[in-house]
């Protein structure tokens, strides 16, 4: 499965009418980022690529980067999420403060291919 933090082109998001629910978007990701952008002081960070896991439980969606980013503090790499308008967004706050917070809306095409714009 791929996801890619850039924009595709081609692919088509689902669309509001379709429902991710009827995915089985857990599991296993592989990732590459590029295009990366930044609000405040943190510096613009560097394309990367690696794997993700994604989790659904009752408590809704998890996120866990498992490879190919640098996260300080580590919690940075751990997100919860939740479907909205038929795209899974995920969040993160640091475990130091909440001084810094990270966030992705995916949208999937399919249970193999999706994308963060």
């Amino acid at each position: 499965m791929t996801a890619q933090a850039q924009d595709p082109g081609e692919p088509t998001p689902m669309g509001i009418d379709s429902d991710i629910a009827d995915l089985d978007i857990s599991g296993s990701w592989n990732y590459s980022t590029s295009n990366h952008k930044v609000q405040g002081r943190c510096p613009v960070g560097t394309p990367m690529s690696g794997t993700l896991m994604i989790s659904l439980g009752a408590d809704g969606l998890g996120l866990q980067v498992m490879s190919g980013a640098t996260c300080r503090p580590a919690s940075m790499c751990s997100y919860t999420g939740e479907i909205v308008s038929g795209n899974a967004l995920f969040s993160s706050v640091d475990d130091e403060g909440g001084m810094a917070s990270n966030a992705m809306n995916i949208h999937f095409s399919s249970e193999e291919s999706g994308w963060v714009l």
